[in-house]
């Protein structure tokens, strides 16, 4: 698996990418942040659709976390 990402400002210039840069960065990415979401969601008028999209938004949080950490491990070859 390899990957590569192009300099916007001189599209011909590109980095290739390892495969452990790729899953930390996907580890990374995985997770969005809800806040837009949350802005536009009143709790006071939708208190059950704000409770889900915010646990919703924890949980991601929280795998990020350990799938980063997980990854983070493999690459560092611990063996934890």
């Amino acid at each position: 698996m390899a990957g590569l990402i192009r300099d916007l400002e001189n599209p011909s210039k590109v980095r290739y990418l390892e495969t452990w840069q790729i899953l930390l960065y996907a580890s990374c990415m995985c997770s969005i942040d809800p806040i837009a979401s949350l802005t536009e969601i009143k709790p006071e008028y939708q208190p059950k659709l704000f409770s889900v999209v915010f646990g919703e938004s924890l949980i991601k949080d929280a795998v990020t976390i350990v799938l980063y950490t997980s990854v983070e491990k493999l690459v560092n070859g611990a063996t934890d």
